[in-house]
């Protein structure tokens, strides 16, 4: 069992996702971190306001039946999650993440824009969705910053306890009077957010200014009305530049279509080559 999830090396990571997936989503493609490690604002246990989990996601290819035969057909096993762990592993079959792609699902677009060292594995199949990255991002992408920020500003004061929320984090939020954790994702995605509409550029690692200021909430330095004020100011400002973002308003799904096929081709061919 993995012990140490936070300062494991990245190929020691990836062993763990393998040997803990299930079979059928075994064949990753593409893997690397998500959550606070790609955004650059981990907060290791041992700090008294780290609560963080090590998060990594994976983009898997089933066998050649699953996409050529019509046994594999059953419209399951699209999608493994382990959660509750040293590693919490959020893993699609790449279809099932071409369609979150197409849909404006801000998580999953975060995959295919992290810097390299934040990738376990990058294989040839995996190069075509980093490749492409661009002809999936839409204004969907961010009215779903928007949703998703909104859902953190509001779960900022409700102190019923969820299911992912451990005692620490509990009593942090008693301490300040309202869930800094989910403060900060609020700010981040809005920072990330107003990125992508100014440039088309989806950043995921938070920089210099940016990224103080989220560390800073997540550390419980802001009171909760500062927070409030400053969410408020960035929703204004994204709402400013939302329509005039360089995006388009939806993705083509033809040319969707196409990418998860090149991606699927590409990993069965390098399969049969082996």
């Amino acid at each position: 069992m993995l012990q140490n999830a936070a300062t494991a090396p990245r190929e020691v990571l990836l062993r763990e996702m393998v040997a803990r997936s299930p079979k059928w989503a075994r064949r990753l493609v593409l893997a690397g971190y998500r959550g606070s490690h790609a955004h650059g604002t981990f907060i290791p246990p041992e700090d008294p306001k780290g609560t963080d989990d090590v998060d990594a996601f994976g983009v898997y290819v089933r066998d050649d039946t699953y996409y050529r035969g019509v046994s594999g057909y059953l419209r399951k096993d699209d999608t493994f999650t382990c959660a509750g762990e040293e590693l919490d592993i959020e893993s699609h079959e790449v279809r099932k993440l071409c369609w979150l792609l197409c849909k404006g699902n801000p998580n999953v677009h975060s995959h295919l824009w992290l810097e390299p060292e934040d990738y376990f594995v990058t294989t040839r199949a995996g190069r075509v969705l980093i490749n492409h990255r661009m002809g999936f991002l839409s204004q969907k992408v961010l009215v779903a910053f928007t949703g998703y920020a909104y859902d953190q500003l509001s779960r900022m004061t409700k102190f019923e306890k969820r299911g992912y929320m451990g005692t620490k984090r509990e009593a942090i939020v008693r301490e300040h009077g309202y869930d800094i954790k989910n403060a900060a994702h609020c700010l981040r995605l809005l920072y990330v957010g107003l990125e992508l509409a100014r440039t088309g550029q989806l950043i995921v690692r938070l920089q210099g200014q940016v990224r103080d200021t989220v560390l800073e909430v997540k550390r419980g330095l802001w009171r909760f009305e500062q927070v409030q004020g400053h969410a408020r100011g960035l929703f204004k400002d994204f709402e400013g530049l939302r329509e005039r973002a360089p995006l388009p308003p939806r993705v083509d799904y033809a040319w969707a279509d196409d990418t998860a096929a090149a991606v699927v081709e590409a990993y069965l061919q390098d399969v049969v080559a082996s």
